[in-house]
């Protein structure tokens, strides 16, 4: 990766942090949670993706879905449970893993639950203002855990691929395509 793009990502983070500080400073709660769902999406996205967990680069062809983040939490969790050197250092534990799931079925429920009780909605602010304050920590807590793989790999590219991390992901059963699978089809891309 070149300097110049390293500068743009960095660019890009700091712009999605300036974003979501600024929405909850301005009480706008559900664009910070919208913002934040999205990224930390991605930054599980790419933690799975250095590991070469399929999950992360394939979808259900069945269906055309994306393996939800739900799903893609536990395979990770399954991951980090493998006594692997990769997660010896990491600030991301099982009981982080949980609250961030528990907190992506949160904001899921305020999301699709916003048409109910629409003359309610201004007792759900206090939640909203906290579940966008938790936001945006598990999102800064993903993007520390990702930076810290990302560097271990390029220091010790061997732990990669001599620990060879096994799929277990149970999490995925839901969809028709497992992980598994996810493996054959991501050797043919």
């Amino acid at each position: 990766m070149t300097d110049n793009n390293k500068k743009q990502i960095s660019n890009i983070h700091a712009r999605y942090h300036y974003l979501v500080k600024g929405a909850i400073e301005k009480h706008f709660y559900l664009e910070a949670l919208a913002l934040e769902y999205s990224y930390i999406e991605a930054r599980v996205n790419k933690i799975m993706e250095t590991l070469n967990m399929p999950c992360a680069l394939v979808q259900d062809t069945d269906t055309y879905r994306e393996i939800g983040i739900n799903a893609k939490l536990g395979c990770l969790q399954q991951f980090m449970k493998q006594d692997s050197p990769i997660f010896a250092d990491s600030k991301l534990t099982n009981t982080k893993m949980n609250k961030i799931k528990s907190w992506c079925n949160s904001r899921n429920e305020r999301f699709h639950n916003l048409y109910k009780d629409i003359d309610v909605y201004h007792k759900r602010v206090a939640r909203n203002q906290k579940l966008a304050e938790e936001g945006f920590e598990y999102s800064k807590l993903l993007t520390d855990e990702r930076n810290r793989i990302k560097k271990l790999q390029e220091k010790h590219p061997e732990l990669f691929v001599k620990h060879g991390l096994k799929c277990t992901n149970g999490s995925a059963k839901k969809l028709k395509r497992s992980c598994v699978e996810a493996k054959k089809i991501a050797k043919t891309l």
